[in-house]
């Protein structure tokens, strides 16, 4: 009777270990799959744009992406995306800025802008690795970004699309000056113009970004309100 009692007892025990055992896995699995969040890009085309000055020109575009999925991945609270580049053409230039734009693209508005978060990358690492690469040669390169909180990084990993810019320093000309003061009156101008450009352009991103938060904010406070409202009202 007693051997027949403790035989009914350990299988109990070794009901609720399982059953333990079971919890604890499946805990677990949810921190691994809350680890494991990531999202996927999909290059079809280019998506380099490399800038010299203030205009965009053909000779400067010495790399291009690689078409494929490519995963935009956490890490150590970071998100990262490693994309490979094709080396296409020799490079002469410095490197004034390098960085990476992810977003999810706005059908109604393509040219939108506003949502845009930019990834960062070793930019004088980076640009050396081009540098030195052989044209033809693929190499790969990482670009990495902290969100400010879970909201964010899930906003993020849920884009969809994403750009690179390479901004060049100016083409040097010392070696073809002909002594014409014009030409450097008229090169100051645009130095000026493009840097007064760019002031007025980051300028009214803080301030349609600032509108949109207050925005966001007021229309919360003030759906709350109603709510409050609506719950105090007896019928």
């Amino acid at each position: 009777m007693k051997r027949n009692i403790l035989t009914i007892m350990a299988g109990a025990v070794m009901l609720v270990l399982a059953a333990v055992l079971v919890s604890c896995g499946s805990k677990d699995a949810k921190k691994d799959d809350a680890k494991s969040k990531s999202g996927k890009i999909v290059l079809n085309e280019n998506i380099v744009t490399v800038k010299g000055g203030w205009v965009i020109e053909d000779e400067d575009q010495f790399f291009e992406s690689v078409q494929g999925a490519y995963e935009l991945t956490e890490k150590d609270e970071k998100l990262q995306i490693t994309i490979d580049f094709k080396k296409t053409k020799e490079i002469n230039r410095e490197m004034e800025d390098f960085y990476m734009e992810v977003y999810k693209k706005d059908p109604d508005n393509y040219l939108s802008i506003h949502d845009n978060v930019k990834f960062q990358t070793d930019k004088t690492g980076t640009f050396q690795k081009l540098k030195d690469a052989k044209v033809g040669e693929t190499i790969s390169l990482t670009f990495t970004y902290l969100p400010a909180d879970e909201k964010e990084k899930e906003k993020v990993l849920s884009n969809t699309s994403c750009h690179v810019y390479l901004i060049l320093t100016e083409e040097d000309t010392a070696d073809n000056d002909d002594g014409d003061d014009d030409d450097d009156d008229l090169s100051d101008l645009e130095d000026e113009w493009d840097k007064a450009y760019k002031k007025a352009s980051d300028e009214y991103d803080k301030a349609y970004k600032k509108a949109q938060d207050d925005y966001d904010k007021a229309y919360k406070k003030a759906q709350k309100q109603m709510e409050d409202a609506m719950n105090s009202y007896s019928w």
